[in-house]
């Protein structure tokens, strides 16, 4: 599928746009006009929220497009599908469930969402704190409370009750104790002037230091020129 292309460095998944950054704008536009169709007619330049949201849209486009489309693999997201809502829902950006054989092949990627348009990169450090409230003081933030959602859904929306069991096994009492659970770290950014590589290995690290293993961490760094723009573009419907 053209729109965008996947390269690997060092333990970094590097996406960009294929052949270039308008084929994955007009990808992306094409999944929220079959998706998400109520656009802005004038957005704020400085909506954050949109933004934020709009960056997990791009990375569930990806994650679905390009690595999770699978019978074996349910995806939850807060939202990535609902762009346009108004606010932006507090729980783990996007969770991706796959099913194996049996329970012992299950497992769960949670994947933490940051959008920045300046080429410091900064804000992805805040993925950090978002991981720490997995095992956090604060119920409503934990995976355990996320994974209850996600029980209820199956049972109540998906008529997969059979599943739920399966769903509440994947998560310890922390990243020690949790080996059916991956990170997906993921920065939407702005290409030009940036190094995504050096800044996604740096939160790689750091979450390792928090007890993460090393097969437990995945960085994802998605880069699209003049990504403000297009972003705004994105809210209006605009190629």
């Amino acid at each position: 599928m053209p729109g965008f292309a996947r390269n690997e460095k060092a333990g970094v998944i590097l996406w960009m746009g294929d052949p270039d950054c308008q084929a994955a704008h007009n990808a992306t536009l094409s999944c929220l006009m079959e998706n998400c169709p109520t656009f802005y007619s004038t957005p704020s330049t400085d909506d954050n929220i949109l933004k934020v949201n709009l960056g997990e849209t791009i990375t569930f486009c990806v994650g679905y497009w390009y690595v999770f489309d699978s019978s074996h693999v349910k995806a939850f997201a807060a939202n990535a599908l609902n762009p346009f809502g108004g606010i932006s829902k507090p729980d783990i950006d996007i969770v991706w469930i796959r099913f194996g054989a049996s329970g012992v092949d299950d497992m769960t990627l949670l994947q933490e969402v940051k959008t920045t348009g300046y080429s410091t990169l900064s804000l992805a450090d805040n993925l950090i704190s978002d991981y720490d409230k997995l095992f956090g003081t604060i119920p409503r933030f934990t995976l355990h409370m996320r994974l209850q959602d996600i029980k209820n859904k199956l049972e109540y929306e998906h008529n997969q009750p059979e599943l739920c069991l399966r769903v509440a096994e994947l998560a310890g009492q922390s990243p020690q104790t949790s080996p059916q659970v991956q990170l997906l770290p993921t920065l939407v950014h702005e290409r030009l002037g940036s190094d995504p590589h050096t800044k996604m290995l740096a939160i790689r690290e750091t979450l390792y230091g928090k007890g993460w293993s090393r097969r437990a961490v995945q960085p994802w760094a998605i880069g699209l020129f003049d990504l403000n723009t297009r972003l705004l573009r994105l809210a209006m419907g605009q190629e």
